[in-house]
């Protein structure tokens, strides 16, 4: 969650080793996807705002870091309305990673936002997984009005009940929430954020959280929900572990995990690294610049 264009490695604290990025990643997904035959890698927002591959590329850097590394899916931060709801909508189209939301609404009619999914059924391994996504109702002080104008963006809550009951429906035997709504937090007294969809909306499983740059290690449970929550700028990655019982149908436990992404641990998948630096010379001939 909350990559914001973090796609390069960068000095960590004050150690001098580098960490993060999106070749480190991919070599430490590649290790993951390896060793589970029940797998998904998944997204909860701001995927491009914050660095110049991100923000000069108006996402598609990172785009086509998603779709290289073949995610499941991934849900809409604020920062991807920064450049306004068409240019979103343009980038979303030419993805091949899919992009659920389940409160973004056309505000004239109320009917879901074209260019979003309100959730997806993906069969991992002979279960159905049902994946949805909520973003913060608080876009208006988050986004200028020209960027959002005509989006409405419906109360986390009740959108929150509506999916997970079409997901059930459905068949979904377990429910993934890709949340950009945030947590709450002492800093912000009053705030709706993961704990409070999860404690009024049951039958959620796991809630891949964002937005609030929280690192959590090894999650928060609210009743039998999972909250999970990596920080921010691909600096770790994050492992939920859902157990689930082929007898009863129903996930009976649910673990996380941070892992650091050290370079000289896991080192450089060549392929993203290759990609990583293509988009580092587009964006250096716009900046590599003599201005004085």
């Amino acid at each position: 969650n909350d990559v914001h264009g973090g796609i390069r490695p960068r000095p960590v604290g004050g150690s001098g080793r580098a960490a993060g990025g999106a070749a480190a990643f991919a070599s430490f997904v590649k290790k993951e996807r390896a060793a589970a035959d029940r797998f998904l890698l998944l997204d909860a927002g701001d995927w491009w705002q914050g660095t110049p591959e991100g923000s000069l590329s108006k996402g598609r850097a990172v785009a086509e870091v998603f779709d290289a590394l073949r995610y499941d899916a991934t849900v809409p931060g604020n920062h991807e309305y920064d450049d306004g709801e068409a240019s979103l909508a343009e980038l979303v189209r030419g993805m091949k990673t899919p992009v659920v939301a389940s409160n973004i609404a056309v505000e004239a009619t109320g009917a879901p936002a074209p260019y979003v999914r309100p959730f997806l059924i993906k069969e991992v391994g002979g279960v159905k997984v049902g994946v949805f996504g909520l973003i913060t109702t608080h876009m208006k002080r988050l986004a200028f009005p020209k960027n959002i104008s005509g989006i409405a963006f419906q109360p986390e809550v009740e959108s929150a009940r509506k999916a997970v009951a079409a997901l059930k429906a459905q068949g979904a035997e377990v429910v993934i929430m890709l949340s950009h709504v945030g947590q709450e937090h002492p800093d912000r007294p009053g705030s709706l954020g993961d704990q409070t969809v999860a404690r009024e909306v049951p039958g959620i499983d796991l809630v891949v959280g964002g937005h609030a740059h929280i690192p959590l290690e090894p999650g928060l449970r609210v009743g039998g929900t999972l909250i999970v929550n990596t920080g921010c700028y691909l600096e770790r990655a994050g492992k939920a572990v859902l157990d689930f019982d082929d007898q009863t149908r129903r996930v009976v436990a649910s673990t996380g995990a941070l892992h650091p992404l050290w370079l000289d641990e896991l080192g450089e998948e060549p392929r993203m690294k290759a990609l990583v630096e293509k988009w580092r010379l587009e964006v250096g001939a716009a900046l590599d610049v003599v201005i004085a």
